[in-house]
């Protein structure tokens, strides 16, 4: 065959990746947060963290919520659950037993002030969506409570669900979507390591508006940087006797990123 006609690219010869699993049994540890699959029996929990017009500001940007009752939460989570194309986590402290789960505290990150947080079951939810195991291609997607945002247990929550993505599952791109407006949503894909792609204008309706959709992903060859920079930011010695961080994320990223060059 004439090699002006042969396919161009990188050749990929690893096998499709594998769709998340939906036992009940599957958990993944850290030292400050556990991720386990959402079941119904958790979604009551959910209502306190996410329910009543104290924590409607929470869905402003996304396509699900408000909550004004946990009946009207509990319908709309139940519906995702049985979605053949989403999976949904449940973020959780890994240092209380089931009956006493709460965050000790709301350790704010980058310079940010702490304050104290109430017991809770669950802190957040993450999803995985829009899976193509044959082009390792999956979406990642995070709710969290006021309890968990910008504190280390997001960070560690987010480290993770990527490491089970690109590790076990064998993906090789994970993206990150949000509305265009949603400058807190791009912020955060940015500090943690995803490049931002573009944006897909009117890409989606919900809620009666229009949503520009600003695309974040992480592919393969980018992961072990990312992986390095969390692993290193989240080592205890980066974080004072009241867990403040010593250097941010962005600036351990870039040590390991000039190290891997060196």
């Amino acid at each position: 065959m004439d090699p002006a006609w042969l396919p161009e690219g990188p050749q990929i010869t690893s096998p499709p990746a594998l769709l998340p699993t939906r036992s009940t049994s599957f958990s993944v540890i850290g030292r400050h947060i556990t991720l386990a699959l959402l079941t119904p029996s958790r979604i009551p929990a959910l209502y306190t963290i996410f329910g009543g017009t104290q924590n409607a500001h929470i869905f402003k940007f996304l396509p699900i919520g408000p909550y004004i009752s946990p009946e009207n939460l509990g319908l709309e989570i139940s519906s995702l659950l049985e979605s053949a194309n989403d999976w949904i986590y449940a973020v959780i402290p890994t240092s209380r037993s089931p009956s006493q789960l709460k965050m000790e505290e709301k350790e704010k990150v980058d310079g940010e002030e702490r304050q104290e947080a109430s017991k809770e079951e669950v802190l957040g939810i993450l999803s995985l969506s829009r899976p193509l195991p044959a082009h390792h291609t999956i979406d990642l997607g995070a709710i969290f409570s006021s309890l968990l945002q910008r504190t280390t247990g997001a960070t560690e929550a987010v480290y993770l669900l990527l490491r089970h993505c690109f590790v076990d599952l064998g993906y090789q791109r994970v993206e990150w979507r949000c509305n265009d407006r949603n400058e807190a949503s791009k912020r955060a894909a940015v500090r943690l390591g995803f490049k931002w792609e573009g944006c897909l204008r009117r890409e989606k309706v919900y809620k009666g508006r229009g949503r520009d959709t600003n695309v974040f992903a992480v592919v393969g060859d980018e992961w072990e940087e990312m992986r390095g920079g969390m692993e290193r930011w989240l080592e205890e010695e980066n974080f004072d006797e009241w867990g403040r961080q010593r250097r941010g994320l962005e600036v351990v990223r870039g040590e390991v990123m000039r190290e891997r060059k060196a």
